[in-house]
């Protein structure tokens, strides 16, 4: 009746299982056997290799997928958080890569042990104890990343996909880390700009205009630096307008303090629906691993509604003003690029153009 996983992201690898209270000891055990006794057969990296070049081929079919690739390299530049898999770099890891990654890293020093449920300390201690005593090690150092470039001058990047009928446009800067205290006050922002159906940008550009589906804001918290995106997908033939308008908001947001009631709003909105992300012992066990993996305080997930309550307007316009860089953006649009070219250029900002996998293009390439 239990369920194990595992999963691995820009900065951490997960293996969680879920079972019933009295099969604690189970669990712990096979968790245990998992990080210490992995052997990663052939066939199996093979299969897994074979179903992620599946999926990548549909992901590279997807203009919104090309967009989120791309802009995320704009973003970031040379720094990993700038990466995505490529069929050559898929087809290139070999086992041997795999087995000496998971004997390199995977190591107790620094590793996160959290158990949610109906258990006590005492008991999870020695049961922990017991499961992982013969596992040990210090994990091999990992390189320091390169720091991300200084960006200049908000630029626009037409990315050429032919024929296509819509555009997908993605607007955005790097952010701050987790730690930052101006989480709070940007995650506030955040929601008035972008941050549902009833933000700005959704009302503005769907409701009012109706140039799209729905236009949203969101902010990535990896451990380290973290990217902000305003998004949006809408006809070929108002790209230009939709673009000019995602600017304002994002410029206003930054320079118009919001008034009382939205405030207000975002704030009841927030803390209201965040008890229902720590309904179950599995999401508890979630929110409390990622607030330790990244480094985030002990007390976070108990007085995450608490913090974001004491926000006050002062703050919220102090920590948009430093933070949303308007004047230093991507502006990504994925469109067909005949069609895209002249307004875009239109709008007076640098721009370049590229293919769907980011490479350079010229005005005559098109």
């Amino acid at each position: 009746g239990g369920n194990i996983g595992a999963g691995a992201d820009n900065d951490f690898l997960r293996v969680s299982f879920s079972a019933l209270a009295e099969n604690l000891p189970l669990a712990l055990n096979v968790i245990a056997d998992v990080v210490q006794h992995s052997t990663f057969p052939a066939t199996e990296v093979e299969l897994i290799r074979t179903r992620m070049l599946s999926a990548l081929q549909a992901e590279l079919a997807q203009p919104a997928s090309i967009a989120d690739r791309i802009f995320r390299r704009e973003v970031f530049s040379g720094h990993p958080y700038g990466r995505s898999a490529t069929p050559a770099t898929l087809r290139a890891v070999t086992r041997e890569d795999v087995v000496a990654f998971f004997n390199q890293r995977v190591k107790p020093t620094g590793a996160l042990l959290v158990v949610a449920g109906d258990v006590n300390a005492a008991s999870v201690q020695r049961l922990a104890a017991e499961a992982f005593a013969s596992w040990t090690g210090t994990p091999a150092a990992a390189a320091a990343p390169p720091a991300i470039p200084a960006h200049g001058a908000t630029e626009i990047v037409l990315v050429h996909k032919p024929g296509a009928v819509q555009s997908n446009i993605l607007a955005g800067f790097p952010f701050i880390t987790p730690r930052d205290p101006a989480v709070y006050p940007l995650t506030i922002a955040n929601k008035i700009l972008g941050g549902g159906t009833d933000s700005r940008l959704f009302l503005i550009l769907r409701e009012q205009h109706g140039w799209t589906y729905g236009s949203y804001s969101y902010f990535s918290q990896p451990h380290g630096t973290g990217s902000f995106a305003a998004t949006a997908e809408v006809r070929t033939v108002v790209t230009d307008s939709a673009v000019t308008e995602m600017l304002r908001q994002l410029n206003r947001i930054r320079t118009e303090v919001p008034a009382d009631s939205e405030i207000t709003a975002a704030k009841n909105y927030l803390t209201g629906s965040f008890p229902l992300t720590i309904q179950t012992a599995q999401q508890i066990a979630g929110a409390v691993a990622s607030a330790r993996l990244r480094g985030l305080p002990d007390d976070y997930v108990l007085r995450y509604r608490e913090r974001l309550t004491a926000v006050t307007r002062p703050q919220l316009a102090a920590a948009a003003q430093a933070h949303f860089t308007t004047d230093k953006m991507t502006v990504l649009v994925v469109g067909d690029g005949p069609a895209l070219l002249p307004k875009l250029k239109a709008l007076g900002l640098p721009l370049r153009v590229v293919d769907v996998e980011g490479r350079p293009m010229t005005e005559a390439d098109l």
